[in-house]
């Protein structure tokens, strides 16, 4: 049975469209890539913890992202044009919340990209834009890209294209601390993080759910093991709250993600735990597409 991500509805092997409400059931996070054209271009927000925890991280991660960055666009390449198949935004946080990138599209994309290769520098500074701080404000980061999802999909209804947009993706890179020196308590910070996040996921276009994607990166200890996609609630608090504020996967998520060397079962979530090497985190941003 394929469950439908809007209303539930369970419907036979094969089905196109939910019986019960008609939603399309191929909205799903894997199959995006074959979605993404010109009229329904897909969108990505790139979400960063910029904290202190992700200083011995932050080259690696630049790194990954450049090089997911290139992929995307050879995707949106068609002869000696750029397609704009896609957008994305990429919002850092750390003692505040930054949009660095708003809206950016493949082509600004690409002009970037080369004019960095130019000057031999990575497409963010690590002392800049990238420059990572005390303190880690991810509830308010959350509701950042929240708002920048709301602002799309309100522009895109402006223009009449409401009923073309994709289900969002909300691609989050954390070290996992939950450290906010605002909040007076541990449990307020935590509330205040599961509510940004349960604001975000339900936040989609035509009542769909945000696609919420957790990867915490780095270990705090040698003997954490690295958790990807995981379909039951870890032991660890950090991972079990990076768990509860990861979009659960569909069947249709499930099944397209059955090519990949990662075991996926029913019940997974978008959330990939204690990633430690830059390999394996470029092969998540990838494998969402």
């Amino acid at each position: 049975m394929i469950t439908c991500e809007k209303c539930g509805f369970e419907n036979p092997e094969g089905s196109k469209y939910c019986a019960h409400c008609g939603e399309s059931l191929y909205m799903s996070l894997e199959r995006n890539y074959e979605y993404w054209c010109t009229r329904t271009p897909g969108y990505i927000v790139y979400l960063i913890d910029l904290s202190d925890g992700m200083k011995e991280k932050i080259d690696d991660l630049i790194d990954a992202l450049e090089r997911t960055f290139m992929r995307m666009i050879s995707i949106c390449v068609q002869g000696t044009r750029i397609k704009e198949r896609v957008a994305m935004t990429v919002i850092g946080y750390n003692t505040s919340v930054k949009v660095i990138w708003k809206d950016m599209r493949m082509e600004d994309l690409a002009k970037k990209l080369i004019e960095r290769r130019k000057r031999k520098i990575p497409i963010f500074d690590k002392n800049a834009e990238f420059k990572t701080e005390y303190d880690c404000v991810m509830s308010e980061g959350l509701d950042a890209a929240k708002r920048d999802i709301r602002d799309m999909i309100q522009s895109k209804n402006k223009r009449g294209m409401g009923e073309d947009i994709l289900t969002p993706i909300v691609v989050h890179i954390t070290n996992g601390s939950l450290s906010d020196s605002y909040y007076s308590s541990y449990q307020d910070n935590l509330d205040s993080i599961l509510n940004s996040a349960r604001n975000l996921i339900n936040g989609g276009p035509s009542g769909r759910r945000v696609k919420l994607f957790n990867i915490k990166y780095g270990k705090f200890n040698d003997n954490e093991e690295e958790i990807i996609f995981p379909s039951q609630r870890p032991n660890r608090p950090v991972d079990r709250v990076l768990y509860d504020i990861s979009t659960p996967m569909s069947d249709i998520d499930i099944k397209e993600l059955g090519y990949s060397p990662i075991e996926v079962s029913k019940g997974a979530r978008f959330a990939a735990l204690n990633v430690s090497k830059g390999a394996t985190l470029e092969w998540l941003l990838n494998s969402i597409k």
